[in-house]
């Protein structure tokens, strides 16, 4: 039963090394997994933590081939004849390690663990800070492959979408991922989600983008079965300074706030297939194995984005709004008095005990 058990772990292992051999019983052979919180012969500079919460030690080259802030700092301390030690602010131990995990030869000495859309959230922040960009293009990477609409819960979703918006990666990677937030049925996007979003201005869009999606929905089934929908009121700017009366742009949505501004073609003139399903890689696939693409009769040009589309994908969201969008709401945002100037909209437009009072001021 042993031998059986053994010859299983050995046909599912994936690292081409010694079957059951660990440092305490052959010390030439590396452990699986490398204890960054001990030295060895080769991870010998120390990081330290303003907190005190613990040490890591990792190779120099690696470190200062990949941070441009540790090497300044290594630089730096070697010129003032110093201790070679990171002290790192406002980084935790556990962060660190996780990013060094992806970086080091970390399984078996030689392998480095590649991060997953978990692991984003933790890796990035600190990659920013420590001006990282091979982990930055890495994490970007993740999110673009690895999340999937309809496969990925919406917590995950709108956990990725603010890091991707905190750490300010790629325009396009960030209107995607904002796009599949809005695609999303309207009570999927709870306040206990919504408050995990860093943009206080997003966090009023996306409470408004729902509410104004329930009322939609809930105004067609009046219309079918009579049944009771509670009134909702427009959001004014009346009595507003110009700066607030801008942001108030920026928190509120419609139905035509990001559709694509098109004109129609025809197939035989322009082209035979939309854009976005071949960039969705929206195939039909026969029961004998071939790919055949979908092919409309009619194509609407988009003159925003510059993409054909069919008149599935002409109903979706504008990319290149979406990219205008956020960075309008970043550059907002660089203002010391965006919180005040968002109280001011909330308190005029919303009732006393309305969700968005408290979606305001939370981080």
């Amino acid at each position: 039963m042993t031998s059986k058990l053994t010859d299983s772990f050995r046909s599912l292992r994936l690292i081409p090394v010694p079957f059951g051999e660990y440092q305490g019983n052959n010390p030439d052979t590396p452990p699986i997994m490398i204890n960054f919180r001990s030295p060895d012969l080769w991870r010998t500079l120390p990081i330290e933590f303003t907190d005190n919460e613990g040490r890591l030690f990792t190779d120099r080259a690696t470190i200062c081939k990949l941070s441009k802030v540790c090497a300044d700092k290594v630089e730096n301390l070697e010129k003032a004849g110093q201790e070679l030690v990171i002290r790192l602010n406002d980084i935790t131990c556990d962060a660190m390690e996780r990013v060094l995990f992806a970086i080091c030869p970390t399984i078996y000495g030689q392998y480095p663990v590649p991060p997953t859309v978990f692991d984003v959230g933790i890796i990035c922040p600190v990659a920013c800070s420590l001006q990282m960009d091979m982990v930055i293009k890495m994490c970007e990477k993740v999110l673009e492959n690895d999340i999937h609409p309809k496969l990925t819960p919406i917590d995950l979703l709108i956990n990725s979408f603010s890091t991707a918006y905190k750490c300010q990666l790629k325009s396009t990677l960030q209107a995607k991922l904002f796009i599949k937030i809005l695609k999303c049925e309207y009570w999927k996007l709870k306040y206990s989600l919504i408050r995990n979003i860093e943009s206080p201005c997003l966090r009023i869009f996306l409470w408004n983008f729902r509410e104004m999606s329930r009322s939609i929905i809930h105004s067609k089934k009046t219309l079918r079965g009579k049944c009771y929908v509670r009134s909702r009121k427009s959001w004014v700017g009346e009595g507003l300074d110009p700066p607030t009366k801008e942001l108030l742009r920026l928190c509120i949505y419609n139905e035509l706030l990001f559709s694509h501004v098109t004109i129609t073609v025809q197939t035989k003139i322009y082209k035979a297939t939309c854009d976005q399903c071949e960039e969705n890689t929206a195939y039909i696939t026969r029961v004998d194995g071939y790919h055949i693409r979908t092919a409309p009769k009619k194509l609407f040009l988009c003159q925003q984005c510059n993409k054909a589309l069919c008149s599935n994908c002409e109903a979706t969201f504008c990319v290149v709004k979406l990219i205008e969008f956020l960075e309008d709401v970043h550059r907002a945002e660089k203002s010391p008095d965006i919180l005040k100037m968002l109280n001011t909209l909330v308190v005029l437009n919303s009732p006393d005990h309305d969700v968005a009072r408290a979606l305001v001021n939370i981080h």
